[in-house]
Formats: structure tokens, sequence, C-alpha cells
């Protein structure tokens, strides 16, 4: 189980702070020398299971807001990482945040450039950090955690500052469409509500002052100064800070937006560190300004994550598939158990009323093999039926030709196109008109034959022609006498050798 803790870095320590369901509770305290980073270096190889977020509230963020052309790939990291080192001048810690692109012409892009003096300080807990190894989520400062809280308290205001106290100082952020553009760190002597309510009256009148330099608000109006505050400091505050046509403050509960947002450890005083560790946790921002190599531990551990969530999932969806087959297979071995006892029903039923039955002469095994040949041969049988139909309509297509005889023969295994297969030698005449013409003759044959050659499985071959066409011969034709045949003697005759195959 992974735990949750906070580390708030201020100028000279470092506080460890646990969280757990809306409660933070503090665990250790570390100071700025050799002995307190020992000590830091210690309780991180105690919590190599907890996932930590830091708030650097001694820093101070420079912010620069550029419109630059559209790019992608290599030629975008490029871009950005020239503009953050001219931004930042070198600072370790520094981002882009694109706001989107502009409405209309070319095509650019609006970036918000931040970066942050790490210091000597802040670097040797980031060192700490990587060396052991430990999860980092992120590294935020306090401008980025307000936004949320500056836009709920300001509204729809376009432009307004939000002041803070915590351990470091009091915060002045100045947001401007719900994005931080300034942000001072005013260092307290005290701390008192006196104090504080005396600063926020004077850096607000010289906030103010300054935006009206930068042309950044408009002369004479006024600028929305929300200050949190606990509810006990309400009066100091009213006392040192009154409303005028520059400046109207908004005092906000402290105690109330930590209510708000879930926070069940309230503050004490006006010191929002508190709900600032908690709003890591609830409503981390986008911008943030940890390393990439700081980050890859936690990175790690998010693919490991994933890729565990992915393999229960899948093993999940398996069991439900392999418990819907078994139910599946538990159905059908109960049908299957039925359809049995079913079959052995009939069979019972079958041999008792078998046995009522007379007895038969031969063997029911040798019955019913007579009868499978006895089908063999049924199917087998072959029939002149076809066979006439065939020739009605050649003659039919050839008119004119008449049909002296017909032999024929079938169901015979020796003869051509096996068994079932019916051969006819068909013997006829042509017309009496065609004996003088050959050529005539021929092609009333050869159309004869074509149209028994329509169905396919017909074969026709030529027995006796009236004409002789050998290359021995002279093309020549005439008739003979009868011979027996019933012809007339002037009425040419041919013979044909008709195969049908089943």
């Amino acid at each position: 189980m992974t735990h949750q803790r906070l580390l708030l870095v201020a100028t000279d320590r470092l506080s460890a702070h646990r969280w757990r369901a809306g409660r933070i509770e503090v665990e250790a305290e570390f100071a700025g020398d050799a002995g307190g980073l020992e000590e830091f270096a210690r309780y991180l190889k105690q919590q190599r299971d907890s996932t930590f977020r830091l708030l650097a509230v001694q820093a101070e963020d420079s912010f620069q807001l550029e419109t630059l052309p559209r790019a992608r790939g290599p030629d975008r990291n490029a871009m950005l990482a020239r503009k953050l080192g001219q931004h930042g001048h070198g600072a370790a810690l520094s981002l882009a945040l694109s706001l989107g692109r502009e409405n209309g012409g070319r095509r650019y892009e609006r970036f918000l450039f931040a970066a942050v003096a790490s210091g000597q300080q802040l670097d040797s807990w980031l060192s700490l950090l990587a060396a052991a190894k430990i999860r980092v989520a992120g590294l935020y400062t306090l401008p980025w955690l307000a936004a949320s809280i500056g836009t709920e308290v300001a509204g729809a205001a376009p432009l307004f500052q939000l002041l803070a106290l915590t351990g470091a100082g009091l915060h002045q952020i100045v947001f401007e469409n719900g994005q931080p553009r300034l942000s001072r760190l005013m260092r307290l002597t005290t701390g008192s509500p006196q104090e504080v309510a005396t600063a926020v009256a004077a850096e607000s009148a010289k906030i103010y002052q300054y935006l009206l330099a930068q042309r950044t608000i408009d002369p004479g109006a006024a600028l929305t100064t929300a200050v949190l505050l606990h509810p006990r400091d309400l009066a100091d505050y009213r006392g040192h800070c009154a409303d005028s046509d520059e400046i109207r403050y908004v005092f906000t509960d402290l105690c109330a937006a930590a209510k708000k947002h879930g926070l069940r450890t309230l503050p004490q005083d006006s010191c929002s560190e508190t709900l600032f560790l908690h709003l890591m946790i609830r409503k981390p921002p986008r911008a943030q300004y940890a390393p990439a190599a700081l980050r890859r531990c936690y990175r790690m551990w998010r693919l490991s994550l994933a890729a565990t969530g992915a393999g229960a999932a899948i093993l999940v969806g398996s069991a439900l598939v392999a418990g819907a087959q078994t139910h599946e297979y538990l159905k059908l071995s109960e049908h299957i158990a039925a359809l049995r006892v079913l079959t052995a029903s009939d069979r019972q039923r079958f041999e008792a009323a078998r046995r009522r039955l007379p007895p038969l002469p031969v063997d029911i095994v040798k019955l019913r093999a007579t009868v499978d040949r006895y089908d063999r041969l049924a199917r087998q049988a072959a029939t002149l039926e076809p066979m006439f139909q065939r020739i009605s309509r050649a003659l039919a297509a050839v008119p004119g030709i008449s049909v002296a005889r017909i032999d024929w023969r079938a169901n015979d295994t020796a003869i051509e196109g096996g068994p079932g297969s019916v051969v006819a030698e068909l013997v006829a005449r042509l017309p009496a008109e065609l004996a003088n013409d050959p050529r005539a003759q021929l092609d009333a044959i050869g159309r004869f034959g074509a149209a028994l050659r329509l169905d396919r499985t017909v074969a026709v071959s030529s027995l006796a022609l009236p004409v002789e066409i050998g290359s021995s011969h002279s093309f020549h034709g005439g008739s003979e006498p009868d011979g027996g045949t019933g012809l007339s003697p002037d009425a040419p005759q041919f013979s044909l050798r008709i195969v049908a195959r089943r």
C-alpha cells in the first residue's frame, strides 16, 4: 500500500507531513544544515513505499507571456527549450504552459513561461530525493496551487491579486485570466496579525501602482484583492485594509475554504500552508517544476500500476469468460444426461415392440444388407424413356428425318458409359429430295447430332453415312436397295450410336 507524504520547503528548514483521508499530520522537521540533511536522508530510506510531493514556499516565481509560431515534434521542443533558457536565465526549475492557439490570422500559439530560482538549499533537498530513488510526483509553488482558490474568491474578475500567509512570509500573487502573472514574497519580522494586516495594505497599494505603470490595469479601475485569513483575525485586517477607489478587498475565511476542499485538519491561524499542502493531493495543477529525472521513479511506478491494473482486468475478464463457459458446460452436461436417459427409454420401448413382432425368416443384419443392395440396384437401373425423349426432341429440331429402327442395351456393366447407361443404335432416313445433294444430307445429319448433344450426358458417334467422305474415295452419295430395312430405295439412310450416361 502506498502512502502520501508532503514536503514543505521553507527558507531554512523542511517539514515532512503525512496525508491520510483529508488529514495532515506533521511527521518530522529537518534543519538546513549538514545534520538536518543526514536526518532527512535516513528518513527517506524508511519511506520507500511513499509518494512525495514538494511545496516550495520560499521561492519566487517569474512569469512571461509570449506568442510563438505553431510547431510540432523536435522543432517545438527545441524552440521551447531555447525560450526557457532565455526567460529563466539558466534556472534549473522552469516550465512552459500552452494557453492555446490564437484566433484568426496566422497559426500562433500562446505560452506562459515560468521559472523559479531553486537556491542552494532547495537543490540539496532535491539531490537527496534523487539519490534515494523516491517516488516524487511533483514540485509545486504557491502561485499554481492558489489559482483555483483565487478564481473561486474573485469570481469572473479578469485581473485580481491573492495574498496568503505562510511560514516564509506574505505571498502576493497577481492573476490575469486565471493564470499567474506576478508573484512576490515579503519577509515578515514577527508574523503577528497586526504586522500582516499592515503589510497587506501597504503591499496592495504598491502592486496597484506597479500594474498601473505597466498598463496592465486601466486608470480608475479597482483591483480585486483576495486575502486568506483566519476568522479571528478579521477585525485586525478590517482595521488596516479599507476599500478605496483603487483596491477592493475580499476577505476569505481560511477555515471555510479548507472545509470546502475536504481538509479535515483545520488551520489554527492565518497561515495557509496546510491548505496548500492538501491541494497538492486533491487539486494538483498541471504546472509543476520537478525535473524529468526526479519524477522517473514515479512514472515507472504509475506504469507498473497501469500494467497491474490491466493484468487484473484481464484476469477478471478471463475468470468471467471461464465462469460463463463452465455454466454452459454444466447446462450441456445436464442436457446430454437427459438425452441419454431419453435414448435409453426409447431403446427399451423399441426392443419391447420388436419382441412383440413375429420372427423374421432371416437375420436382421442379412435383411438390412439385402435391402441396401436392392436400393443400390434400383438407383443404377436405367429406363428407355429419357432416351426416347432425347431422340424425339432431336427429330422435332430437324424435320424430315424419320426413324427406321432403334436397337438398345441398358444396365450392362460392359457397355460404354458404365452401369446404368443406355446405348442405342439408331437407323434413320433422310427426305427423298436430298438424295442427290450430299452436302444437304451431311448438314441434316450434323444438325440432328447437334440436337442430341444438347444434353451433356449424351455422346453421339456415326456408324454409317449416306455419303462416303474418306480421303481415298470421291465425294458422292446415293441410295442402296432396301435390304430388309424397310426404307425406300430413293431415301438416303444413316445410322448413329447414342450413349446416354447416368
